[in-house]
């Protein structure tokens, strides 16, 4: 994770720890009374970098523009003295600091649902039932929903926006056919762009908590399978995340789900099974594989994708996997779609470019759109239990 260096600094209990990560905080670590230690900013003070107290209401909703991280650790060694569970427990109530890029819990619920409020007003009484999240160059298919209604990302109060082209930007809210009830983002944000985990898990939240029971997340993605064509369609059975942050890190919520949630079925095997037989139905040749997760937004190298295959990777992105964590720690069931835009590097002789991925969506629109209708219609009517209804 980085380099750890420490400094004596007096018994073997009073021993200093400076610990350098990923996102640029370096945070020391010292002890206090009671076996708990405090973190803070190596070198800050009270200025930018410094620590943001969770009962510090205010500091907390501008601590998402920088970057850090929070830990509490405890002295464990012969000469840290008897465990005074009371100090401990009061030490984590009332000094628990929050480092700039993680959100307080309670902030995180009610921000939620603010936007949640906001999209309800703008939908009065429509109450969605399937959420999709369409990515690169896939969002044309929000536009054949019926009695539509669209909200920019902007008019969302803590809504991210995207910066990337090909990702419109823009909730449409709509009836699939008539009858089924689909919320629809054209477009996503990645950690790329800047955003704190928190953030580009914060979309997913907002469609979970506006009561969807089942979550569509589709992506374009670079070919590692071999076997793999460009302009496949790939659906997701598990995924590799291994972009060094999660969207769950920091203070954690009951209200919106378990501290520890599962992911041994991180895609839903009933939705899956559905998803096959709409393929089968609509005549689309759909592939199956593992969707791994890298931060971006620079391409893989050749050795990373001989690394990613030998993992057991199929197809690799920048995205998607927050998404999917979200759901899963909100109880959500999810499928995946992943369109191979492109062959991961050193599979082709082409340079690898944004552009191609957006040609090669917009080539397999019709193909996806047919493959997307058949099964919201499957699921919909689908005698698998809980596919669109908890």
């Amino acid at each position: 994770m980085g380099a750890v260096g420490g400094a004596a600094s007096g018994s073997a209990s009073g021993v200093g720890l400076a610990f350098f990560f990923p996102l640029g905080a370096a945070v020391v670590v010292t002890p206090v009374a009671g076996g708990a230690v405090a973190s803070f900013p190596a070198g800050a003070g009270a200025g930018a970098g410094a620590p943001v107290c969770a009962k510090d209401e205010t500091a907390a909703r501008h601590s998402e523009t920088t970057s850090g991280f929070m830990g509490t650790f405890r002295g464990g060694g012969k000469d840290s003295g008897p465990r005074d569970e009371q100090a401990e427990n009061s030490f984590r109530r009332e000094k628990l600091c929050i480092l700039p890029g993680f959100m307080a819990s309670a902030d995180l619920l009610s921000r939620v649902d603010a936007c949640v409020a906001t999209i309800r007003q703008r939908a009065v009484g429509f109450a969605p039932r399937v959420g999709l999240i369409l990515g690169s160059g896939l969002g044309a298919f929000a536009e054949s929903l019926e009695r539509r209604v669209t909200i920019p990302y902007a008019e969302l109060p803590d809504f991210p926006h995207s910066s990337v082209h090909g990702h419109a930007g823009a909730l449409v809210l709509g009836f699939h056919q008539g009858t089924l009830p689909v919320v629809t983002m054209q477009g996503r944000v990645h950690f790329y762009e800047g955003y704190q985990p928190w953030q580009v898990g914060f979309p997913a939240r907002v469609l979970c908590r506006l009561g969807i029971s089942s979550l569509v997340v589709t992506n374009a993605a670079g070919g590692i399978n071999q076997g793999f064509e460009v302009g496949d369609l790939m659906a997701i059975t598990d995924h590799l995340n291994l972009s060094g942050y999660n969207p769950l890190v920091g203070p954690n919520d009951e209200a919106l789900g378990p501290r520890f949630p599962d992911m041994s079925h991180a895609y839903d095997p009933g939705l899956l099974q559905v998803l096959r037989a709409s393929a089968e139905a609509s005549g689309v040749r759909l592939r199956e594989g593992v969707y791994a997760s890298l931060s971006g937004p620079s391409y893989e190298t050749p050795a990373e994708i001989r690394m990613l295959r030998t993992l057991g990777a199929d197809a690799v992105g920048m995205s998607t996997v927050p998404e999917v964590i979200v759901a899963a720690h909100m109880g959500v069931k999810v499928t995946g779609i992943s369109c191979i835009t492109n062959l991961a590097a050193g599979l082709s002789s082409q340079k690898l470019s944004h552009d191609e991925v957006g040609e090669t969506a917009h080539r397999v629109k019709d193909v996806f759109g047919r493959l997307l209708t058949r099964f919201l219609s499957d699921a919909a009517t689908s005698s698998a239990p809980s596919v669109v209804s908890r």
